[in-house]
């Protein structure tokens, strides 16, 4: 995902697989506990953090789910990760 302003005006320089890694890192998950929890490899997951490869829109909303964050914040959409908050 390039970098781009949003509608406050500030540039997102994290892609994806940044917020992926830096999520599941705050949340003290492993690859593989987060892997299982989404339903996807660990190997899938670690190309997901590197940047390697884009997931589906199901994969996506699997990880979010497991991660208790927003699909909108994981794909840079919003700033706030918390899926009830605007």
């Amino acid at each position: 995902m390039a970098s781009r302003p949003d509608p406050d005006g500030r540039t997102d320089l994290e892609t994806f697989g940044e917020r992926l890694f830096l999520v599941r890192r705050r949340r003290g998950m492993g690859q593989a506990e987060l892997a299982r929890l989404a339903g996807i490899s660990v190997a899938a997951l670690s190309k997901y953090e590197r940047g390697l490869r884009d997931p589906q829109g199901v994969v996506i909303a699997a990880l979010a789910v497991a991660l208790g964050v927003s699909a909108d914040y994981l794909l840079g959409l919003r700033h706030n990760p918390d899926p009830h908050r605007p």
